[in-house]
């Protein structure tokens, strides 16, 4: 459990101290809600001496108006504070896969399908973004309100505490062992949460093809499978959890109606005071409380650092620009120098040397799948090539920064791409 929350916080990069600013306010609501106690011990305590004098409900009541209006406040922040920690976490990261992804080999998206991209940037950082931070504030926000409370019950009687100490104690273990059994079925719940969104990305990229060859069938069958598949797997992970939450939620019965029993029974014996049994004796259906809603939300931890993990695993790709300059040209020369260029095992170019000087106009032709493209993709060093070397000016292309290398060049695609903006800046692209 430790790992996965340590794990969200160096997930929220720049926006750590926000993350923190919500634990301390959720930390602080706790401490709010724990006054009802005094208020409540007031009250017992004027019940128990029979004392009639009014007093106490005004300080009763003035105990709560602050726990309320208290909670209240620091709920607000709280909540505030995880929502824009969520969103502006998830937009940085997709920013940074975006500006990582403009330095990735083009060999890299035929290994992996834009449909699994495309599920990382909107499914699993969605995820992320909607739950990964209130998870991490109701796991530890209740933790630290439980420990909070159990130190209360310890002030009030320390056999009592114990009692409380040892029912947090065993709930944190089997929330552990739920945790344990779910990491490996959360990965590969992840991994059939993309290959769905894969799955419908290209169904509706190709329902062109799909009408005009009759394929309807063929494609839904294939879609229907993902969906399947989807299902499966979230009924495995969800499954496997059950025995553990009805473990979790044992533990926090059997625990309250002993620190009941217990309250009653030092009363009975003498040792505890009418008024601190009667409040112990509330104090036993109240303890568990954050640490139970803290145990559910923990249920998604290993499905968020599964998420956390697939979106991270693009910064472990090569990108082309580790030690390329900002370089000017000395001319707009373009010389080809027995390149080699392969896709996986087929080869496509083989020593292949050419000039082009500058102010010139060249024309490459041949048959389809000679290499056309290939070369001009070259240029831009979308790929690198296998052997050999191209240059501009009379510098590898290889020792340029890409931003600096497609200043110098302009391209016109075969595929036109328009992108929703405006015409100007469809233009400028």
């Amino acid at each position: 459990m430790y790992g996965t929350l340590k794990k969200i916080f160096a997930f929220a990069g720049s926006k750590k101290g926000l993350l923190k600013k919500s634990l301390l306010f959720s930390f602080l609501s706790g401490l709010f809600s724990a006054m009802q106690f005094a208020a409540l011990f007031v009250v017992i305590g004027a019940l128990v001496s029979d004392n009639r004098d009014g007093k106490f409900i005004c300080i009763s009541l003035g105990i709560m108006a602050v726990s309320l209006i208290g909670r209240i406040i620091t709920t607000y922040f709280s909540t505030m504070e995880q929502t824009e920690t969520g969103y502006c976490m998830v937009a940085e990261k997709r920013i940074h896969i975006g500006d990582r992804l403009r330095y990735i080999p083009m060999g890299y998206f035929n290994k992996n399908s834009i449909g699994n991209i495309t599920a990382i940037v909107t499914t699993t950082l969605g995820d992320v973004e909607n739950s990964a931070a209130r998870v991490l504030v109701s796991v530890l926000g209740g933790f630290f309100n439980s420990v909070a409370l159990v130190i209360v019950l310890l002030a009030f009687d320390w056999r009592i505490g114990l009692v409380a100490a040892a029912g947090v104690l065993i709930y944190l273990a089997a929330a552990e062992l739920a945790l344990r059994k779910s990491a490996a079925l959360s990965g590969v719940r992840q991994h059939t949460q993309e290959s769905l969104v894969e799955s419908v990305l290209e169904y509706i990229q190709g329902m062109g093809i799909v009408k005009a060859f009759g394929l309807e069938r063929d494609s839904t069958q294939s879609i229907g499978s993902a969906i399947k598949a989807s299902c499966r797997d979230n009924l495995k992970l969800t499954k496997a959890s059950v025995p553990y939450d009805a473990i979790k939620q044992a533990v926090v019965r059997v625990f309250s109606v002993l620190l009941l029993l217990a309250s009653v029974w030092f009363w009975l014996d003498g040792s505890l005071p009418l008024a601190y049994g009667l409040i112990l004796v509330i104090a036993s259906f109240m303890v568990f409380n954050d640490l139970e809603n803290a145990g559910n939300m923990a249920s998604l931890l290993q499905m968020l650092a599964a998420s956390m993990d697939t979106a991270n695993s693009i910064d472990d790709t090569p990108v082309m620009d580790e030690k390329g300059a900002d370089i000017t040209p000395k001319s707009s020369e373009i010389v080809f120098n027995k390149v080699d260029f392969s896709y996986a095992d087929r080869k496509i170019l083989d020593q292949v040397s050419f000039t082009i000087p500058e102010k010139t106009t060249t024309a490459i032709v041949g048959p389809s799948g000679a290499g056309k493209t290939t070369m001009c993709n070259l240029i831009a060093r979308f790929w690198d090539v296998n052997a050999g070397k191209i240059t501009i000016g009379g510098t590898d292309v290889r020792d340029f920064k890409l931003d600096s290398l497609m200043k110098n060049i302009s391209m016109v695609f075969q595929s036109v791409y328009l992108f929703a903006d405006t015409i100007e800046n469809n233009i400028k692209a």
